[in-house]
């Protein structure tokens, strides 16, 4: 007798003892649950923010493609100005030396013309 009541209160502490490891052993599945799920939400909040900053990113990205392929254009406006401004100095020029040449000749003939006229005199 004395034997199964030692045999009923060791089984009675290992129940109370595996009551004990269950009940901590839950408050720390509920514990590392709630951690657990903390860091998922600041997981999926990280995840969003950077979702976000992409996007943003992407958008900067192409208002400076936009702003990229403005300057381009420009800068192809100013080039066929230039150009065109080049070929305008350029007649200009040109025309300006045939002045410049018919103005020497006409100089050239008008000296020739003075010189004979100063010779047929002198001559006379």
């Amino acid at each position: 007798a004395r034997l199964a009541e030692g045999l009923d209160t060791l089984d009675q502490k290992l129940q109370n003892a595996c009551m004990r490891y269950d009940k901590q052993w839950k408050e720390h599945a509920a514990a590392t649950g709630q951690k657990e799920a903390a860091l998922e939400q600041k997981i999926a909040k990280a995840s969003k923010h950077i979702g976000s900053n992409q996007k943003a990113l992407q958008r900067r990205i192409q208002s400076g493609r936009v702003a990229m392929g403005n300057v381009a254009a420009k800068l192809d406006t100013v080039r066929d100005r230039l150009q065109h401004a080049e070929k305008k100095w350029m007649e200009l020029n040109a025309a300006v030396r045939v002045n410049n040449l018919s103005d020497s000749s006409e100089a050239c003939t008008t000296e020739r013309s003075r010189e004979e006229a100063q010779n047929s005199d002198g001559g006379d």
